[in-house]
Order: C-alpha cells, then structure tokens, then sequence
C-alpha cells in the first residue's frame, strides 16, 4: 500500500509540472500577442474612420504629430486627412502643393472623375504638383514614411494611400571640415544630410556609371544607409561583400557611422585600420574613382570607404623599399669610406651617390633600364676576368670537406643568402605589371635569378678557394682576392675594377629602390607626376643611411644577424598573403590588368615597358657580393 501511495503522489506531482508547464506557455503566448506592435503587418482597410482612428492610437500621443481632416470636391464632399511631423516637413509644400490643390482646384472636376479608378494613384496625376510621391497600403510602410518627414494622405473609400515627398528640416550649412583643413583644395565638407552628401558626390562623379544604393538599417532608428561605386572600376567581389556585411546587421539604432565601421571592419583588434573615413567629398570621390565603395549614413558627415588594407600593405612596402635604398647606401658609403676615400666624410659620399640615382630616377625607368643593358655585362666580363687571372692561386683543398656542418648552420646560412640578395628582386613586382610582355618577364625574371645565383656560387667558391678559413672573417673578400693577381707584374692592383664593378652594381640597386619608392608615393597621394618627389625621397634616404647605424660592424652585425628575419614579412609573408587572396577572389584578366595600368600612366610619367629584360640582372647588393 505504501509503494502504491508514494506512485501516485509522484504521478500526481509530475501532472502538475506539466500543466504548469502548458499554462507557462499559454501565458506567454499571450503575452507575446499583446507586446506585438499596433498595426504590425496589417493593410490599410477602405473605412476612412478605421483608417484614421488607427494612426491616432499609433501616433496620436506624440506632441509633434500633425493630424489635419479636410473635405474637398465639389458635388460631392470627399473626405481626406493629412498626417507629418512637425519640424520634419516643410509646411510651404503641404499648403500649396497639396492643400490648395485639392480643396481649390478639385472643382473643375466631377464627383465621377474624381471618383474614377479603384487606385488613389489617379489623383497624384490630376490634383497633386508635388514629386517623390509612392502609394503605399501597408501601415509598417506608412509609418516609416511618415517618421522619415514624408506627408501621409488618406482618402475615404481608398484602402492605400498617398506618401507625398515633403521633407524639409532645418540642417547645417556646407563647411569646410576643421578636421580635415588643406592649404589648397575645395571647402566644402559633408553635412549631416545624407541628401546632399549624396549631391556632393553626384556634383563631382557626373558619370551615368556612378551608383548610388540605398538601405534601411537599425529595427528602431531605420537609418538610410546609402552605398555609393562607380561601376566598371569597382571591384564586384568587394562590392558583394559591402553589401553582404551591410544586409546581416541586426541592430536597433545605427546613430552614427561608426556604429557600420564596427560590424563591418576585418578585424576589430588590428593595430591598423581597415576602414577609412573622410569629411571631404573631394577624397572620397577620388577613392570611388580608384575603385572603392563609399558607406553615406544619414546624420553623420563621416563617410566611410572601403577596402583600406591595400593602401596600408603599400606604404609597409614603400617604407620597406626606402629603408632598404637606405641601408644599401650605407653598404656602399661604408665600403668606399674604408677601402677607398678613407679621409673622406661618410656623408659626403652617401650623398654624392644619391645625387648620381636620383638624376637616374628623374630620367625614368626606360633610362635606368638602358644603363643596365650597359653596365651589367661588363660587370660579368670583369667578375670572369678576375676569375680566370686567379685559377691558378684556387686551392681546392681549402673548399673540403663540403657540407661539413651542423644543418641548424646550413639552413641558417640558406636562409639568409635567401633574403639577401635574391628576396629583395620583389622590389622589382612594382614594374612588371607595367611590362607589354608578361610572359618574357617571367622568363627574363627566372633568366637573371638563376645567373645570379651561379654567379655567386662561383664568387663564394672562388674566394673560399683562394684565402681559405680567413675568408670568414673578411669584410670585403673579393677586394682581398684580387691583390693576388699579378700576371707577370703587368696585371697587379686591380683593386680599382672591384670598386667599379661595385659602383656599378650598387648604382642600379639603389636606383631601382628608389624609383620604386618615388613611383609608389605618387600613386597613394595621386599625382600627376613623380617629379616633385624625388629629391624629398633622395634627402631622407641620405639621413637615415648616414645615421641609421654607428659603426661599420654595426651594419655587418645587422645585415647577418638581423636583416634575414627582419625581411621576411616583406618578401615572403606578404607576397603570399596577396597571392592566395588573388586566388580567392579570382585573378584579374590580362586585358583589364593592362587597361588599368594604362589609366594610372600619368602624361609625365615614364612608360616603363619594356625593359624588363635586364632590369633584374641587378638584384644583388655588391657591397657583400663576397
């Protein structure tokens, strides 16, 4: 009896958990019923009182809601009510293009044809001179219209109604933004109207190509977001995405655009930003025009623009590609202060040799590339020369035992003969998209890598051959080998072919970097011409190589020990990176890669097509060539 009992008490207790559970439910069914909305999905009805009566529970207790009941018509009074927001309108338009339209000129039509048809389209066509007007049935629709400064006009015996384009507030005027202040260029900035913004943007794109699309984003403040491309330049992938990102915010207040900037960024925590903004019409034009999309929300002057991190990756590359003309300045000061102008001041001939590139880099690249075409292979001439003039003095005895070493050492040594010299020729993927020939640059490309390669190879073994163990503690072993050349007293100091040679090669390195610099900077900060650049970028190189390292064994310890880790995001990290985003999104064809190269051609600037061919056989710093 006691186990029967204690049965039933917990069936009993396990019945009222689930009617609790059911009348839970229930409850909060209705409840959810009763917080849904006044007029949330419904349509307007043809019962003029129904119609009017729900928008005075829905509106009627706000202070700055209009309501206005009229009559109009002749034979037949037709009744009609007008509903706005104070402030949001303007009342000059309501008066004479609505009002005094149908309450003074209606007469001159019959009950019957104002009357005629079963839409309130028909008197938008015959009463009404205002534009922008939409017939909406809807009430979600009509509400937002209204909250957005439209006037709503309800007609008895229409189940829609009128959404008339009366906005008009008070805004401020065009300024010239104090955050963004120039010394030369328009003053004139965005405003907090997305209308005008707009129009700033039309006044200087005036191409039939140019798009503006609109949205309303925030459950609540349904802010018009508006993007804005150019169609044929911008990138439709990044557009899809701009659009994608925009449409899966769920949100109930977008107030300011920095609310978009933190749901569509890349990556919230980088150190660098990934969306740009601007209170000027003029930097944004200019970033549609590059291919980029603009963001306009309504009630900010900030418009943001997207993709930014190409702009960013460009100017870690540009100064990369100073520093490293830089560093490459003071190799070669470093090497002419000890071996050969040793009373001589170090910037003396840092800058000597700048001013020697910069004449190079103002001439363009066609001039840099026909010197390389001459000096190059004298260059080789001379390093087979030497080479052969030594033979005799190689001991192949000091080259054993090979690979005896550790292959922690070896990789370490791989790793830094990879960087330097044969990862810095990624300076040279700022002139090959300029190339007519793709194909024959890779060729040429691979062509003077492999060339270099053997070269070095041979110089290495070379130098090995003939000094032996002390050839790792030499700064400069191919100037020290040369002194053992002496053919029959005739041919002894050529010391001076090494310090040629040199010159030579390190002329073409650091004029190839500085070019590089020079031509990227113009592009980001759009000029017309590199020219006016190039003397700035030459006398900040000849600081930072002058002042960039104490000693000479400073350097030498940076080059070994630093520079090979130092360079890697340069010239393997980000190469990569930008590869496999390529692939993604799907490489651009030929044709439109040459036609966009074509467009960024300025009318001062060189055409550096085809020298291609001989513009990597200088990709080696010969300071160290030893």
């Amino acid at each position: 009896m006691l186990r029967g009992s204690g049965a039933e008490d917990g069936l009993k207790n396990m019945l009222k958990k689930i009617l609790k559970q059911l009348a839970l439910k229930k409850l909060l069914k209705k409840k959810n019923k009763q917080e849904q909305p006044l007029g949330q999905g419904q349509e307007l009805s043809r019962d003029f009182e129904k119609n009017v009566e729900l928008f005075k529970k829905i509106l009627g207790k706000n202070r700055d809601f209009v309501q206005y009941e009229f009559v109009f018509g002749t034979h037949e009074k037709i009744r009609a009510a007008l509903f706005y927001f104070e402030g949001l309108v303007y009342r000059e338009y309501i008066n004479e293009f609505i009002l005094k339209p149908l309450m003074f000129q209606s007469h001159h039509f019959s009950s019957g044809e104002l009357r005629r048809g079963k839409s309130i389209a028909h008197l938008r066509e015959r009463l009404i001179s205002i534009g922008g007007t939409e017939v909406v049935s809807k009430v979600d629709d009509i509400l937002n219209n209204c909250l957005c400064g439209d006037t709503i006009l309800l007609v008895d015996g229409y189940a829609e109604a009128l959404a008339l384009n009366t906005k008009g507030w008070k805004t401020r005027g065009v300024e010239e933004p104090k955050t963004e202040a120039l010394v030369r260029g328009a003053r004139e900035g965005f405003t907090e109207s997305i209308g005008i913004n707009m129009a700033l943007l039309r006044r200087r794109i005036r191409h039939f190509e140019f798009t503006i699309e609109e949205m309303q984003i925030g459950a609540k403040t349904r802010t018009k977001v508006c993007i804005a491309y150019l169609k044929g330049v911008v990138n439709t992938g990044v557009l899809e995405e701009v659009r994608k990102r925009l449409g899966r915010i769920k949100t109930d207040a977008i107030l300011e655009s920095g609310y978009l900037e933190q749901f569509i960024e890349d990556a919230p925590f980088s150190i660098f930003p990934t969306v740009a903004n601007s209170e000027r019409p003029d930097t944004v034009a200019a970033k549609v025009l590059e291919g980029r999309v603009a963001i306009i929300t309504d009630g900010t002057p900030m418009v943001l623009t997207v993709p930014l991190l190409g702009k960013i990756v460009s100017l870690v590359y540009l100064a990369y590609f100073w520093h490293l003309g830089s560093i490459v300045l003071r190799d070669f000061g470093d090497f002419y202060l000890a071996i050969v102008y040793p009373e001589t001041p170090l910037v003396v001939i840092i800058l000597l040799l700048a001013l020697l590139c910069a004449s190079a880099v103002r001439n363009g690249l066609e001039v840099l590339g026909r010197c390389s075409v001459f000096l190059v292979p004298i260059a080789v001439f001379f390093i087979i020369f030497d080479s052969l003039l030594l033979i005799e003095k190689i001991e192949l005895s000091n080259l054993l035992p090979v690979l005896d070493v550790p292959w922690k050492d070896l990789l370490k040594v791989s790793h830094g003969v990879a960087t330097f010299p044969f990862g810095e020729a990624v300076i040279f993927l700022m002139v090959m998209a300029f190339s007519n020939n793709q194909r024959q640059v890779r060729k040429t490309m691979f062509g003077a890598m492999f060339t270099a390669g053997v070269l070095l190879s041979w110089l290495a073994a070379r130098n090995t051959g003939v000094l032996g163990s002390i050839v790792c503690i030499q700064a400069y072993p191919s100037f020290l080998v040369i002194r053992y050349i002496n053919l029959g007293e005739i041919f002894t100091r050529l010391e001076i072919v090494v310090a040629a040679v040199l010159l030579s090669l390190g002329f073409i390195k650091i004029t190839v970097f500085y070019y590089g610099t020079v031509l990227g900077l113009a592009q980001l900060m759009r000029l017309r011409s590199y020219l006016p650049l190039v003397l700035p970028v030459g006398a900040m190189m000849v600081f930072l190589g002058a002042c960039v390292f104490q000693s000479n064994v400073e350097n030498i310890n940076f080059s070994f020990n630093i520079y090979p880790y130092y360079s890697l995001p340069f010239e393997i990290g980000l190469p990569l990176l930008s590869l496999l985003v390529a692939v993604i999104r799907g490489v651009p064809k030929p044709n439109q890669g040459e036609q966009s190269d074509h467009r960024n051609n300025g009318p001062n600037r060189p055409k550096p097509g085809k020298v291609a061919n001989s513009k990597t056989e200088n990709g080696k710093r010969g300071a160290n060539t030893g």
